[in-house]
């Protein structure tokens, strides 16, 4: 017979797992809503992330976070750029350097694609307290760096993931 605490532990594990799931089935759906495929919708999401952490990523970093190798990321940024939805730019600091912008396109399809998640998400919060909320944020952020870090143990070369706490990016 397993211990309450255990039983908790279980229940929270499946509902994690579940709502990876549920998310996953959305982020498809909202692909094929806004049209791109999931590498660009990752590469936008991660790019609209970035003035919050590091207001200038580079092509280099976008593609080391993906798991992209070089050529993969000059395709993606490639087939972004000519659909406006980002900008290749010179370094502020460093002009040997090409770091990557998202453009307002791409915060439209971004609201287009995730918009209605967000929403969804905020109207489920509300009935939380703040008490409640602080609480959430502190299991959520534990939960992603245990995620990020066992997916590491499973292929070190594989997408780092970038996510930052508080900000449902694209």
């Amino acid at each position: 017979m397993n211990s309450p605490h255990a039983d908790r532990v279980l229940r929270v594990t499946q509902l994690v797992r579940a709502l990876s799931t549920s998310a996953g089935i959305y982020a498809a759906r909202a692909r094929v809503g806004v049209g791109l495929p999931r590498s660009d919708l990752n590469a936008l999401s991660l790019l609209s992330q970035a003035p919050d952490v590091q207001p200038h990523l580079s092509a280099g970093e976008l593609g080391e976070r993906l798991g992209l190798s070089p050529s993969a990321v000059t395709a993606l940024l490639d087939r972004l750029e000519s659909v406006g939805h980002v900008r290749r730019l010179r370094h502020p600091d460093d002009r040997r350097k090409v770091v990557v912008a998202v453009t307002d396109s791409a915060m439209e399809t971004g609201r287009h694609a995730f918009g209605p998640l967000q929403d969804a998400v905020a109207a489920a919060l509300a009935r939380f307290d703040d008490a409640d909320l602080d609480a959430a944020a502190s299991v959520m952020a534990a939960l992603l760096a245990a995620i990020d870090a066992a997916s590491e143990e499973l292929h070190p070369s594989a997408p780092q993931g970038g996510r930052t706490e508080g900000r449902a990016g694209l």
